[in-house]
């Protein structure tokens, strides 16, 4: 069909296939094969091929998968397996409308089958057909000792023993001890044991665990309006049933007022303005725009923002509205960033809704207010300066100066989100496969590099996921210690497809781009399309240095499909990917130490 042959040119070009007319002979060789068809009115097709009884069938507009059927007029399915000497991949179209879906087949390489709908962007089912390792996942036994030490750190890290590195939590304590140790067995030896120092932080975020519900009494009588307010993250808590005075007089809660300067100028006045309040609490009713604004400084991470959820609800570009993934609400709730920095308040402030604003200013003789404000018990660790704990390690040669010598950082996040009721989030892939992958590269390496002109800076990273916050507050104490030149950061890599490995930073830092581009050869590896315009701001923790002004990638291999969800799992992580990259990783940090 016509509409294959854009994909058709670019699988060619992108993967090193050849295009061969519809219709052609099977191939007789171990090239991996893509087959792109449009079903004809009477054709049929089922897989496996010559089976009794195949698990997918394709009949009259009928797709049927494992016994599941899914009908519709302009239905197509991916379907890759592995049954054969080379990777098969069949796109296989009901109609010609149905075929158009095709261009979206690259970014669904990783599901064993995904059924699409013309006309729907995200697929109408997607999954596995296997019991065992993905299809795509290499056998362990084949990637040597490498792979199974991998493929074992993954698990381990990704196991019910770490509460999945949530931070805050008895197992994520735990994961910070066994990490520990791996680090001093990866870079040291017991002739020279390795320091790994923990470094605690104020994570910055909690759970608001009171309602949002205000009390308003007046003469004629009491209201209570629902959701009615949203507390700053630095407001502190308090307990309902002690009415305050609300209106004029002496030390009252003021009647609110607007914020018009949404300026970092104008909120950093009004931020003092609040700070020497004289009165028992604040009511500000912000513009659109301030609110927005200010949407950093609300409480997280358990609801997102109003002007979140507008942002997930709003039509695509192409003008419909399409599902967005359903994420445990502290997880989406980073895209407010939680709050980056933690300054108390010395009374509550609350932004009210439009909707409280106008009910309060519409009744008579205002007497009192009463709300409560009560936080989840990472408040307590934020507030003394924890909750987060970063690991540090570093390795300096024979020689080099003791005051801010120049080094090399390395560094993976180790968090994840732990348990949201009955979901578990292992975070294997991201971003168990980034420790692993890191602490393989580190064995071997100070023999590698006896004649190094820098130093190495391991980092492990915590609060990755909330906004990092673990780079953000490690940054500038490296800043202060080390003249650092270079950062390689790794970040959900458990999934190398087709040889593939992006860099995030390629075109940001030419550069440093260009070396991690190179090193990738090393074990046969070759760099992905430049994805900085999507993936570098904010990205990961490579961003925070850059920001202080110093050349960082980040290598990523991954699947959006699976990332932050409980479908992170160690079985769909591939373990000889993994130890692969981690050669380049090894690379690249020897040429990075022994540069002049």
């Amino acid at each position: 069909a016509a509409v294959f042959e854009p994909l058709a040119r670019r699988l060619a070009q992108d993967k090193g296939l050849e295009i061969a007319a519809s219709g052609a002979a099977e191939p007789s060789d171990t090239r991996p094969v893509v087959d792109l068809r449009v079903l004809g009115e009477k054709e049929l097709f089922a897989w496996p091929t010559g089976a009794t009884n195949p698990r997918v069938t394709i009949d009259a507009g009928t797709i049927v998968v494992d016994g599941t059927s899914y009908v519709g007029k302009d239905l197509s399915l991916l379907l890759n397996a592995n049954d054969g000497p080379a990777p098969r991949t069949w796109f296989v179209a009901t109609t010609e409308a149905a075929a158009a879906r095709a261009k979206y087949l690259p970014y669904y390489g990783w599901d064993s089958f995904a059924v699409f709908e013309a006309g729907k962007r995200t697929p109408t089912a997607r999954g596995r057909l296997d019991t065992g390792p993905r299809a795509t996942r290499r056998a362990i036994m084949h990637g040597g000792p490498a792979a199974q030490d991998i493929d074992r750190t993954i698990a381990r890290l990704s196991s019910e023993e770490f509460d999945g590195r949530k931070p805050g939590t008895a197992g994520h304590t735990k994961a910070v001890e066994f990490l520990s140790a791996q680090l001093r067995g990866a870079l040291g030896s017991e002739s020279e044991p390795l320091e790994v120092e923990s470094r605690p932080f104020g994570l910055g975020v909690a759970d608001l665990t009171s309602s949002r519900d205000l009390t308003v009494t007046s003469k004629s009588g009491t209201v209570v309006l629902k959701n009615a307010f949203r507390p700053m993250c630095a407001s502190p808590a308090r307990a309902k049933g002690t009415p305050l005075a609300l209106g004029e007089g002496d030390n009252p809660v003021p009647l609110p007022g607007r914020i018009p300067d949404t300026s970092p100028e104008g909120l950093e006045r009004t931020w003092k303005q609040i700070e020497m309040g004289a009165a028992p609490a604040l009511f500000l009713l912000p513009s659109p725009a301030a609110r927005k604004a200010l949407a950093p400084l609300l409480d997280a991470p358990d609801l997102l923002t109003e002007e979140s959820v507008a942002e997930l609800a709003a039509p695509g570009r192409d003008g419909a509205v399409h599902p967005r993934p359903v994420l445990a609400p502290w997880i989406a709730a980073r895209r407010t960033r939680a709050f980056p920095g933690l300054r108390p308040l010395p009374v509550p402030v609350l932004l009210l809704t439009d909707e409280a604003y106008e009910t309060i200013f519409a009744m008579e003789d205002h007497i009192s207010v009463d709300f409560e404000i009560a936080w989840g018990p990472e408040r307590a660790t934020a507030d003394a300066g924890k909750g987060g704990v970063n690991l540090v390690s570093s390795w300096l040669p024979a020689g080099l100066s003791k005051e801010r010598p120049p080094v090399v950082v390395v560094s993976a996040h180790y968090d994840s989100f732990g348990r949201d009721g009955e979901r578990f989030f292992a975070g294997a892939d991201d971003n168990a496969s980034g420790v692993a992958c890191v602490l393989d590269a580190l064995r071997g390496l100070k023999a590698d590099c006896a004649a190094a002109s820098r130093g190495l800076v391991v980092c492990f990273f915590d609060g990755e996921e909330w906004g990092l916050q673990g780079s953000r507050a490690l940054v500038p104490e490296l800043s202060k210690h080390y003249d650092v030149r270079a950062v390689v950061n790794v970040d959900a890599v458990g999934r190398v497809k087709d040889d593939e490995v992006y860099v995030v930073g390629l075109s940001t830092h030419p550069e440093l781009g260009k070396a991690a581009t190179e090193s990738l050869s090393a074990s046969g590896l070759r760099v992905g399309r430049d994805i900085d315009k999507y993936a570098y701001t904010e990205g990961s923790d490579h961003w925070p240095f850059h920001q202080a002004g110093i050349p960082a990638v980040t290598f990523w291999a991954s699947d959006y499909g699976t990332m932050n969800t409980a479908s992170d799992t160690p079985d769909r992580v591939d373990p000889v990917g993994v130890s692969r990259l981690a050669v380049s990783v090894r690379a690249l940090l020897r040429r990075l130490l022994t540069a002049p």
